[in-house]
């Protein structure tokens, strides 16, 4: 049942003022620099827009509006979850029972609600974690606001929730972030030039999201649109869901991308999740084996194993999401996933090849098993003892020993 608005305005004061009396601590000199560490942790400008795009993703919105100003960004989406604010004398059990409002997990430092309690539900987990990651506006702002029903409010201090008086930015069925490029230590115009600069290399950003297919963007000298467009899905085969997409990127390139995904269950936890491995196609349709694309956890890491097809799992991330934690149970656990899914697709492949006539395997089969784990290999304590190898090959060896993936001109071998 949702609480009364009269409830939840008691709510939103009372975090209000918890907040604030949090603020004296942190902004004693011996824990100034807890905020500081949040926010440098990013080692890419305006990461904030992947944690943008994360939690609208998670609000369930299928389009996103960005419009960058001099002075100004703003973004926009029709999700149909709306902010919402929860007791914070129930934070705990709150948070562990997946009630934490959302204006509780803003305005809080690493206590989000996402993924506390097991679920089975692909659509039940959330991606993004409220909380940490939005810290990261605070590279170009010293107040966010945010435009929703029922409340409109700005974050002051990093922490402290504020309610708006105008609220002319609010927009029916939609929620907006407001980031004024407000700081003293960093020039308008290098905010202004380091977010058209995520834009402009925005690279498929949705191809991964469950909901989100539009994303939109106005700058001074810019406007356009990345769509995601379902162009054909196959059956399920081997516990795999393949589908055709066509993207583009804000660059204006297309590309068509072969996504198989399946459902699996991580390590050391109960949830099942989503991983996938996308191929792209070139214009005679067949698979680019010349490219390198980076790994992805929603979005591009800076992590690469030189497969030319992209991959995607939740991988465990280090703070600043760009790289892979090394000697980590779940990671294992995907790593290993993911090779079963890679070689199990080259069936998936040749299947789709003798059906719908199109060449996706043939001579290329070499080229489609490249890839290469150093990076990810456990390193000994002596320096006599050598790395514990990774590899996908065994996955792949399997395959080749038992399903009949090889042409020849009168059948299959």
């Amino acid at each position: 049942m949702t609480p009364s608005e009269d409830l939840q305005n008691s709510w939103f004061n009372a975090l209000h003022e918890r907040r604030k009396n949090a603020l004296g601590v942190f902004k004693d000199p011996e824990y100034i620099n807890v905020f500081n560490g949040v926010i440098d942790k990013y080692c890419d400008s305006a990461h904030f827009i992947y944690e943008l795009l994360q939690n609208a993703d998670d609000a369930k919105a299928t389009e996103v509006e960005m419009v960058l100003t001099k002075n100004q960004f703003i973004f926009t989406h029709n999700g149909k979850e709306r902010f919402t604010v929860s007791d914070p004398e129930n934070a705990e059990e709150d948070r562990m029972n997946n009630r934490l409002g959302h204006i509780n997990a803003i305005t809080a430092i690493g206590f989000s609600s996402k993924n506390n309690v097991p679920t089975n539900d692909i659509d039940d987990i959330k991606i993004g974690k409220f909380g940490v990651g939005f810290k990261a506006v605070f590279q170009y702002t010293t107040t966010p606001a945010i435009y929703d029903k029922p409340f409109c409010f700005k974050i002051e201090d990093y922490i402290v929730p504020t309610k708006l008086n105008d609220t002319t930015l609010q927009r029916e069925g939609k929620t907006v972030f407001v980031i004024p490029f407000d700081r003293k230590d960093i020039d308008a115009q290098q905010a202004y030039e380091d977010i058209e600069q995520k834009i402009s290399s925005l690279d498929y950003p949705q191809l991964f999201l469950r909901n989100m297919q539009t994303i939109s963007w106005n700058t001074p000298t810019q406007r356009g649109k990345i769509v995601k467009q379902l162009l054909e899905k196959y059956d399920t085969y081997r516990n795999i869901t393949t589908a055709l997409y066509e993207l583009n990127s804000t660059r204006g390139s297309q590309n068509k991308i072969l996504l198989l995904s399946r459902n699996v269950t991580v390590a050391d936890t109960d949830n099942k999740h989503i991983i996938s491995i996308g191929y792209f196609l070139n214009e005679k349709g067949r698979i680019d084996t010349e490219c390198r694309p980076n790994i992805n956890c929603f979005f591009p890491t800076h992590e690469n194993i030189d497969t030319c097809y992209i991959i995607h799992a939740p991988f465990a991330l280090v703070d600043n999401r760009q790289q892979i934690k090394r000697n980590n149970n779940v990671n294992d656990s995907l790593f290993k996933s993911i090779g079963e899914l890679a070689a199990d697709s080259l069936v998936v492949l040749k299947e789709l090849s003798i059906k719908n006539k199109r060449p996706l395997l043939d001579d290329n089969i070499f080229a489609l098993m490249h890839h290469n784990l150093e990076s990810f290999e456990e390193k000994k304590n002596y320096y006599w003892e050598q790395p514990e190898k990774k590899s996908f090959v065994d996955y792949y060896m399997k395959i080749v020993d038992n399903e009949p993936i090889f042409f020849s001109k009168q059948k299959n071998i």
